[in-house]
């Protein structure tokens, strides 16, 4: 397998349940004793049992000092881009550059629209071939 000239980094995802929340501090320790480069966290704030996926890579990232975080992903829908962005960028800083952020349009919209969302496609926030977004290029 070729690495494309890129080196390469492992992870793994981290269950966000709520009831699962030692068990979770405990492999997010091991993961970052054992030389491990990123943690997931699953984005999911309609599931009842889960934590707050930011809530809780703050709480790992202040369990930890090496080891990267990764929203896996963030839903668009349920969280506004502009207020995602400060959001990850703050918590970049607070984490030392830890932070890598995953986003997403979210794939359950029954969930979504349950949360106050209106479950449509948030493929409007993506650039398409007729439609440039200026806002998500490099600068």
């Amino acid at each position: 397998m070729t690495d494309y000239g890129h080196p390469m980094s492992f992870g793994l995802s981290l269950d966000p349940d709520a009831d699962r929340l030692p068990q979770t501090r405990q492999l997010a320790r091991a993961a970052a004793d054992g030389g491990l480069d990123i943690l997931a966290v699953q984005d999911h704030a309609y599931q009842p049992g889960h934590l707050d996926a930011w809530t809780l890579i703050t709480h790992l990232a202040t369990q930890t000092g090496r080891i990267s975080f990764l929203t896996d992903v963030a839903d668009l829908q349920l969280r506004p881009p502009a207020m995602l962005a400060n959001a990850a960028a703050s918590l970049g800083v607070l984490a030392e550059g830890r932070i890598i952020l995953g986003v997403g349009g979210g794939a359950f919209a029954d969930a979504i629209a349950g949360m106050g969302a209106d479950g449509a496609p948030a493929a409007r926030w993506w650039p398409t071939p007729n439609r440039r977004c200026t806002s998500c290029a490099p600068r």
